[in-house]
């Protein structure tokens, strides 16, 4: 064994206060929404933002994947001890202070009265497991993906989705602190128990008082948790990611007992047990990571040779995220070679989902008293399976273009999507109300001619991008300082003025728009029904089109235009709006109409369609089905 493959005992301390971390590398740049509570959440191949959107920017059928874990109640669990750890006394904290002085640790503190207590409290609040565990991992198994009834309805919309990690938001913000604070509690404990036990201060002691409220002794020595949890645990992820093959071998390397017992020694071969651990990472994982792995194996072995304690730690942070981009890899693999198949079944999946939700306790009667209510609005009752279809599309018409707050619970897994259209048709009308005030001042400044489309859609243009800049409501948009001058000096332009907009002309479009945009104006009532009978025809047009297809093949003639993020929309107007609505209007409508919305309206059962396209000639117009056990529920 050399010098420098030796993992000697006599450790570098820390030259100062623990920095963040590398961040880790994901399978996808970060995308919507605020941070779910899910550890993974999807992106598409468009995404934007995900900002803490869902993510963002919500709506933009990006949502969150996987149910809460166990991950996040562990990170408010702790951020709630952080909050708390004010309840430490002065003397444990010097207590704790003079262990880790006394351990050859010193160097890591810059003022000894600040730094230590802060170091104490990491100590003391810090998780004993790593950030990244195999439960925390198990979210991407396969089991968890292809009954996650959320992202088999989003593979529906979005022509890639690949998961990601996701710290956005609150919670991904307790998410890092939590990780932040493991890292330094780890790095301390080292420092402490090799220190400790290079220079045989004290004999080895199991003093859990450490890691309570009880006062530690400055003369005791804890033994240490987090290490030997440490491995255990990544010994347990290994297993996960590998071939069973393999396993004997990591059995044999990761003999916990055994590299504890090397630490005490001081003949720990941490350069050797890395240089392993990166081989069979390589091997296992996709070639593009293999950069990864070795940056990975020299951080720790660079570490080593200068035996700093933070920059083993920092490289141990590196190969967990390593591990979970493995992981991340293969669920994205999976998804892939799935896909169609889950999109296919997307129907049938989502019945027997429901009718289980249904039967513990989700309430559904609002949504069928919402759809008998359209139809009782209807001047001929629907007979056919068509006409209540069509009842079913005007009524889900009715609540983008009524900016409906709240949407039937039927519309669970498409609210973001919905919420997006109808902010889209809000911008859009204001759209249209920007032309018209370029109208009106086209004419105060005497232009006569009718102005060529290509000043519109420059206008538009510009518009969009002061919409992307500024993230403010539709109405606030157009009524924005930027978005007058820019109507103002379009006109211009198409008068061939060179002039600097005249404050008259400001004030006049800036009235003008704010008198449009007053949804009781007859201006703009006049404009919302027009574009809503215009979207109206194109919906029953796409309804048409689609309703012989499957999802698969509705997803296929959708691909250039199905897509939601605000990017997309330079936008083909209400065609793309109609095409899109439509889409989730026809999945809806499959899944929910045998089950609820065609049920008798005395009915308080809930049927199963025994097959995904109803015979639409049948006399009733009504799917075939067959009565599941009455439910009190409903």
């Amino acid at each position: 064994m050399t010098k420098h493959a030796e993992f000697k005992t006599q450790l570098k301390p820390f030259s100062g206060m623990p920095q963040e971390f590398s961040e880790r590398e994901s399978s996808g740049s970060s995308s919507e929404s605020d941070a779910g509570k899910a550890r993974y959440r999807s992106r598409t191949s468009s995404a934007h933002h995900q900002k803490p959107r869902r993510n963002g920017r919500r709506g933009r059928g990006r949502a969150t994947r996987i149910a809460s874990s166990s991950l996040d109640s562990k990170a408010t669990k702790a951020s709630k001890e952080l909050q708390h750890s004010q309840h430490i006394t002065q003397h444990q904290r010097s207590n704790l202070g003079s262990l880790v002085r006394e351990s050859g640790a010193t160097a890591m503190l810059l003022n000894h009265s600040v730094e230590t207590d802060y170091c104490a409290d990491q100590f003391r609040l810090a998780s004993i497991e790593p950030p990244i565990t195999k439960a925390s991992l198990s979210e991407l198994d396969l089991k968890r993906i292809i009954n996650d009834p959320k992202l088999r309805h989003d593979l529906n919309f979005e022509v890639e989705i690949a998961f990601r990690p996701n710290y956005y938001g609150h919670k991904g913000e307790q998410k890092k602190a939590m990780a932040s604070a493991y890292w330094t509690a780890l790095a301390l404990e080292l420092a402490i128990y090799v220190g400790q036990r290079q220079q045989n201060i004290l004999p080895a002691t199991n003093l859990s008082t450490l890691y309570t409220n009880s006062c530690p002794s400055v003369h005791t020595l804890p033994t240490p948790r987090r290490l030997p949890q440490m491995f255990c645990v990544l010994r347990e992820i290994l297993k996960s990611l590998v071939p069973e093959a393999e396993w004997f071998s990591i059995e044999q390397a990761l003999d916990v007992d055994f590299i504890m017992q090397q630490l005490h020694k001081g003949v720990c071969d941490l350069t050797g047990l890395i240089g392993w651990l990166g081989k069979l990472l390589m091997g296992s994982c996709s070639p593009c990571r293999d950069p990864t792995v070795i940056r990975m194996m020299q951080t720790v072995q660079q570490a080593v040779t200068d035996q700093d304690v933070q920059g083993i730690v920092s490289g141990i942070d590196q190969l967990f995220g390593i591990l979970e981009i493995m992981k991340l890899d293969v669920a994205n693999h999976q998804i892939r070679e799935l896909k169609l198949l889950m999109i296919d079944d997307t129907v049938q999946f989502q019945q027997r989902y429901f009718l289980g939700k249904i039967q513990s306790g989700m309430q559904v009667e609002e949504a069928r008293l919402w759809y008998n209510s359209a139809v009782q609005h209807e001047p001929q009752q629907p007979e056919s399976l068509e006409a209540c279809r069509s009842v079913f599309a005007r009524a889900v018409i009715d609540l983008v273009i009524g900016n409906e707050p709240c949407f039937p619970t039927t519309f669970v897994f498409d609210n973001d999507r919905l919420r997006a259209l109808q902010a889209e048709f809000r911008n859009y009308i204001g759209q249209e109300l920007c032309g018209k005030a370029l109208d009106h001042i086209l004419g105060l400044l005497g232009y006569i001619a009718s102005p060529p489309s290509s000043i519109y859609q420059d206008l538009l243009h510009r518009v969009l991008r002061i919409e992307e800049s500024l993230c403010v409501s539709d109405r606030s948009l157009m009524q924005s300082e930027d978005t007058v001058l820019e109507i103002v000096r379009t006109a211009y332009t198409a008068c061939g003025l060179s002039s600097l907009p005249s404050d008259k002309h400001v004030a006049a479009t800036k009235l003008y728009l704010m008198h449009a945009m007053d949804v009781n104006s007859t201006m703009y009532q006049s404009l919302e029904c027009s574009l809503c009978s215009e979207l109206e025809d194109i919906i029953d047009d796409e309804l048409d089109t689609i309703s012989t297809l499957t999802p698969l093949q509705i997803l296929n003639h959708y691909h250039p235009t199905i897509a939601f993020p605000r990017s997309d929309v330079q936008r083909k107007g209400l065609q793309s709006m109609g095409e899109r609505l439509a889409h989730i209007i026809v999945l809806h409508w499959w899944t929910w109409s045998p089950i609820l919305y065609l049920q008798p309206k005395e009915s308080k059962q809930i049927a199963w369609c025994s097959h995904m396209h109803c015979d639409q000639s049948t006399d009733s117009g009504r799917p075939q089905s067959v009565p599941v056990p009455e439910l009190g529920a409903v």
